[in-house]
Formats: C-alpha cells, sequence, structure tokens
C-alpha cells in the first residue's frame, strides 16, 4: 500500500497529509476529502447532480404521446 496523493500544508512547517492510499484491488481509496475542497462544495456538487440525474430520468420515463 503506497500513498498516493499528498497535498502540502501552508504552515510553518512543510507537513504533508495524506488523502488516499491504493487498496487491496489496486484502486485508489480516497480517506478524506481533499482539504481545499469544503464540505458545503463537494454536498453542493452530489446534489446537483443528483438534481440532473432526477430531470433526466423523469424526461426519459414521459410516455409519448
Amino acid at each position: 500500500m503506497g500513498t498516493v496523493v499528498r497535498i502540502a500544508r501552508a504552515r510553518a512547517s512543510t507537513a504533508r497529509l495524506s488523502v488516499s492510499h491504493i487498496d487491496a484491488n489496486n484502486y485508489v481509496a480516497y480517506d478524506t476529502p481533499v482539504p481545499i475542497d469544503p464540505t458545503s462544495w463537494a454536498q453542493g456538487r452530489i446534489t446537483g447532480g443528483l438534481q440532473e440525474f432526477g430531470s433526466s430520468l423523469a424526461a426519459t420515463l414521459q410516455t409519448p404521446a
């Protein structure tokens, strides 16, 4: 298991934060959100995507006249 993504933090120290790793199936697994992306931004993207999906699904399922 190796670290895939490292984000440098802008502080007095140059500590790094690991946010992902390679899992047993050789996929990237994200452990935490990327620190520069606020939770509200991520939730907005998810909500918007679900709304768009719902609109597309409703339009697809309409019966022809």
